[in-house]
């Protein structure tokens, strides 16, 4: 049986974590984004934040690696080497060192907040007759937004809706767009794996969890690669946005209530 740490060895609870890591890379596939938010908004349920993000992190790279193999052409290396991984990177560290050194409980008061805000912003920029993406930021603007993106990378792994609110003003192709994200994701997801390993959160225990995740990561990362040439991603990304919404309040709701 599945043993993931949650306390139980509960064949329920053992399949409801596979079914979140399946839903969110699944998410992650159609959209480009989002495997970690609802991996760790949803997760956060059944575990520990510290012990979690960990293990999402490893089950991040192997399907953003065999994405990129494929998808490289389309990668927009100056944006992401030049202007959105330099910012991020330098938050890392500061967001990996906050995860071990705030009480649990605040942590996921702050992540539940976090989510919960974000997902209740996207749903109103995307209502009929909304904003839509907006006007390009300036560049202090978009660097600050990306540097704060850092820190909730290394805290959670997910940067994304700041990453998101910078590069997806710019127009790009849907293609290019997601192959550049996923091509991030990859290089921080090895930049916040070391940190994490130094901090002694990412372990030969963690990695046999996550080992143990893989088939569900497969199923995952293929129906959502299915899915992305095949659905509206504004409407599903709405749909994504109002779990989110329900999973951060539930976190905020567990946390205060101890």
């Amino acid at each position: 049986m599945l043993d993931l740490g949650l306390g139980t060895d509960a064949l329920w609870s053992d399949l409801a974590f596979a079914g979140v890591v399946a839903s969110a890379f699944a998410v992650q596939g159609t959209i480009g984004f989002g495997a970690m938010l609802v991996a760790v908004g949803v997760g956060g349920q059944l575990m520990p934040l510290e012990r979690l993000v960990p293990i999402g992190l490893l089950l991040s790279i192997p399907p953003n690696l065999l994405l990129i193999a494929r998808d490289h052409r389309h990668v927009d290396r100056r944006l992401l080497f030049g202007r959105v991984l330099p910012a991020m990177a330098l938050g890392v560290p500061v967001g990996v060192w906050l995860l071990g050194a705030a009480p649990d409980a605040a942590v996921r008061i702050a992540y539940g907040a976090f989510v919960a805000a974000l997902a209740v912003r996207e749903l109103w920029r995307s209502r009929p007759g909304g904003s839509g993406a907006g006007a390009p930021l300036d560049t202090p603007r978009a660097l600050g937004l990306l540097g704060v993106g850092g820190i909730v990378h290394g805290m959670f792994s997910t940067g994304g809706p700041m990453v998101v609110t910078v590069v997806g003003r710019l127009g790009l192709d849907k293609r290019v767009f997601r192959a550049t994200l996923l091509a991030l994701w990859l290089t921080l997801g090895v930049w916040t794996a070391t940190g994490h390993a130094i901090a002694g959160r990412l372990d030969a225990e963690t990695a046999v969890r996550s080992a143990k995740l893989l088939p569900a990561l497969a199923i995952g990362t293929w129906l959502g690669d299915r899915l992305h040439d095949r659905v509206d991603p504004a409407r599903f990304a709405r749909w994504v946005q109002g779990l989110l919404v329900a999973a951060g309040l539930s976190l905020i709701i567990r946390a205060l209530l101890g």
